[in-house]
C-alpha cells in the first residue's frame, strides 16, 4: 500500500468513526465498541504476523490477562485508570517469560508452543477461583471514571477505545516503517540472513511478540471495564482463532488492515446471531455459535484463496494502479 493510499484510506476510516455516534444508534455504537476492542487486539497480532510472520494462537489468553488483572486489583483499591497501566505491565512480564524459550523456536513449532499458552490460560481462568471467579466470572470491579464521574454506557466506552486504536495504529505504523520493522521483516525472510547482517534475531523476535501481547493486554482491560463482568468464555482458544480470522481478512502486511478485518468480522458475526435469533429461536445461541464457524471457515478460505494478502491490501493495490 502505498503512502497516498494508505492515508487516504485511513481518512475515510476516521471519518466514519466520528460520524457513527451522531446516528444515535445504540446498537450500531455498541458494536463499534466491541470493533475497536478487536481492533486493538488484532493491531498487535497483525504487527506479529505482519513483520515477523510469527503466528501466534495466544493472543485470547493474553488478553484474558489483561482484563482479569485490570479488575483484580482494580477491586482491590487501586485507581481503574492504574490498573490498566498494571495490566500492560503484568502481561508484559508474562509474554516476556514465556517467549524467551520460544524465541529460539522457527515455523510452526512457535505457533504450537502458544497453543500450549492459550490452554494453560485457560485452565488457570477457570480453576484459580481466589482471583478470577472461576467459571462463574467475575464482576465485582469499579467503573473507569473521569473525576467522579463513571464512564460507563456505549458513548464513553466508544471514544475511549477508539482513541485506543489510533494511538495503537500510530505506534503500530512507526514500528512498521522502523528499522526494528525492517529487521523483523529481514527476519521473517531469513534468520539466517538476517543474523549475518547483525540482526539480533532472538531479541527482535522478543520484542515484537511481548508488545503484541501487551496490545491484546491493553483491549482486554477496556473489554472488562465496558462489560463489567468477565468470565473464561471470553478468552477460549476460539477467541484467538478469531483473532487470527481478524488479520486475515484486512490484511497484515498494513495497519489498516486489522482494523478493517475486526470491523467485518464483528458486523458478519453480529448479522449470523441476528439471523439464528430468527431462525432457530430455541436454540439461538448454540446455533449462532455453529454459523460463525462454518461461515468464518468458508470466508478464511476464499479469503487466502484469492485475496491472500487481506482485502485492505486488495483495494489498495487497485486503487495504486489507477492514473493519478
Amino acid at each position: 500500500m502505498s503512502h497516498r493510499s494508505g492515508f487516504i484510506a485511513a481518512g475515510i476510516a476516521a471519518v466514519l468513526v466520528v460520524l457513527v455516534p451522531f446516528l444515535h444508534n445504540g446498537y450500531l455504537t455498541g458494536t463499534m465498541v466491541l470493533v475497536a476492542q478487536n481492533a486493538i487486539a488484532a493491531l498487535g497480532l497483525g504487527l506479529l504476523i505482519g513483520t515477523a510472520r510469527v503466528v501466534s494462537v495466544a493472543q485470547a489468553a493474553f488478553f484474558g490477562v489483561g482484563a482479569y488483572a485490570a479488575a483484580a486489583v482494580s477491586s482491590r483499591g487501586l485507581d481503574p485508570w492504574l490498573s490498566i497501566l498494571v495490566s500492560m505491565v503484568v502481561v508484559a512480564a508474562i509474554a516476556a517469560i514465556v517467549g524467551w524459550p520460544v524465541r529460539r523456536l522457527r515455523g510452526h513449532y512457535i505457533t504450537l508452543a502458544t497453543l500450549a499458552l492459550g490452554y494453560i490460560a485457560m485452565v488457570t481462568f477457570n480453576e484459580a477461583s481466589a482471583i478470577t471467579g472461576g467459571p462463574s466470572g467475575f464482576g465485582t470491579f469499579p467503573p473507569l471514571h473521569w473525576g467522579a464521574t463513571p464512564l460507563t454506557g456505549d458513548l464513553p466506552a466508544y471514544v475511549l477505545a477508539w482513541i485506543a486504536v489510533a494511538i495503537g495504529g500510530l505506534i503500530v505504523y512507526r514500528i512498521r516503517n522502523s528499522s526494528r520493522g525492517r529487521a523483523l521483516r529481514a527476519i521473517a525472510a531469513s534468520e539466517t540472513a538476517a543474523a549475518s547482517m547483525g540482526v539480533e534475531v532472538r531479541a527482535r523476535k522478543l520484542e515484537a511478540f511481548v508488545l503484541s501481547a501487551v496490545f491484546a493486554g491493553v483491549a482486554g482491560a477496556f473489554y472488562a471495564y465496558y462489560v463489567g463482568y468477565i468470565s473464561p468464555v471470553s478468552f477460549s482458544f476460539d477467541q484467538s482463532i478469531y483473532f487470527i480470522i481478524m488479520v486475515s481478512l484486512g490484511g497484515s502486511a498494513t495497519t489498516l488492515g486489522p482494523i478493517v478485518g475486526s470491523a467485518l468480522y464483528s458486523f458478519i458475526s453480529a448479522a449470523l446471531t441476528q439471523f439464528a435469533s430468527v431462525a432457530f429461536p430455541s436454540n439461538a445461541q448454540s446455533a449462532a455459535a455453529a454459523l460463525q464457524v462454518i461461515a468464518f471457515g468458508l470466508i478464511l478460505i476464499g479469503v487466502m484463496r484469492f485475496l491472500p494478502g487481506g482485502i485492505v491490501a486488495a483495494i489498495a493495490t487497485r486503487l495504486d494502479r489507477r492514473p493519478s
